[in-house]
């Protein structure tokens, strides 16, 4: 949840300083492909062998989860996708987690 709360709250720093760079691009605005960029770092694909391996070896979650969840907690995340009670990817605030 640090990382996606660090990198989200640098861009958005970043684009305060640079108000030229706040462009949409194929139709996305700077922060949609903020999230976008994190989920993908987290995209795999694993056979149903590996991820029992995996889940009982390594203490963090399995990618699926790491692309989606931290995000969910994330304020800029509901803001900037227009996510609202009843959408799949809502938490609700008394849910949410904030660590900084």
């Amino acid at each position: 949840m640090g990382g996606i709360a660090f990198a989200y709250g640098a861009l958005r720093s970043y684009l305060h300083e640079h108000p030229d760079q706040n462009r949409k691009i194929d139709g996305l605005t700077p922060e949609q492909r903020c999230f976008i960029a994190w989920a993908q770092v987290w995209a795999d694909k694993t056979s149903p062998g590996f991820l029992r391996q995996v889940t009982a070896t390594d203490p963090h979650p399995p990618g699926e989860y790491r692309a989606v969840a931290p995000a969910q907690h994330e304020p800029g995340f509901y803001e900037t996708f227009g996510i609202h009670p009843g959408d799949p990817m809502w938490l609700a605030p008394h849910d949410r987690v904030a660590i900084w």
